[in-house]
């Protein structure tokens, strides 16, 4: 191999290095202060939240009217007294 080719081949690698070192920092900046991760997970688990906690899809608030130990029961060992 050739001094030339040499040389040739340090300054490609070394713009590859750059360019992928480049990649990485927008990729970190993109977790980190664009909260992706965050948007990600919190998502889903406000609807997954609403169905854990009261038996239904969608945020807990909204959902709590739903839950079966929410209603009055006007219940009776005897029936109805007609």
């Amino acid at each position: 191999m050739k001094s030339s080719q040499a040389g040739q081949m340090t300054v490609e690698m070394v713009l590859l290095l750059v360019v992928v070192l480049a990649i990485g920092l927008v990729i970190q900046r993109t977790f980190v202060h664009g909260e992706f991760a965050n948007k990600l997970v919190s998502g889903p688990w406000d609807q997954v939240s609403g169905m854990i906690e009261n038996g239904k899809f969608g945020k807990p608030d909204k959902t709590r009217g739903f839950h079966p130990g929410h209603g009055s029961h006007h219940l009776s060992v005897k029936g109805t007294a007609e």
